[in-house]
């Protein structure tokens, strides 16, 4: 199973470490327990609303995957899967993609939809008198 705790949940009572003992302890060496810690706060910052919906979101595709797969009777031989989001939206993908999707070393996507529209950013960043209407209009066809 999966348990997923908010950082505010539970005060100083149930600490995360105080869950993993507790649900390592009731166990009894039935199944494992491990802890991990996810979240902005490692990456810098905390997390904004639309952060938080996206996790909503992407934790319920997990939860349904896993329900579907208990359904499914779904045998050991089925692929692991990560959620992310593409084009807004939660995909589940096979983890053997993911060394093909992901910059390991820089920890961001290889696709990143943005990157398209640096030319844009550069040019709007400049004080208005130091371009013409005609680099706007270059960089406006550009992205098109």
């Amino acid at each position: 199973g999966i348990v997923i705790k908010n950082e505010r949940a539970g005060g100083n009572v149930f600490t995360l470490d105080v869950l993993v003992n507790l649900f390592a302890s009731e166990s009894r060496g039935l199944f494992d327990v491990r802890k991990s810690v996810l979240g902005h706060l490692q990456q810098g910052g905390l997390p904004t609303p639309i952060d938080r919906l996206h996790a909503l979101r992407m934790s319920l595709a997990a939860v349904q995957r896993v329900m579907q797969a208990r359904n499914d009777d779904c045998d050991e031989d089925a692929p692991i899967e990560c959620v992310g989001l593409i084009g807004g939206e939660p995909v589940l993908t096979d983890m053997s993609q993911f060394q093909m999707l992901v910059d390991e070393k820089k920890r961001r996507p290889n696709d990143q939809w943005w990157l398209k529209l640096l030319s844009t950013h550069k040019t709007i960043a400049q004080p208005f008198d130091q371009f013409s209407l005609d680099e706007i209009s270059r960089h406006t066809h550009e992205q098109q």
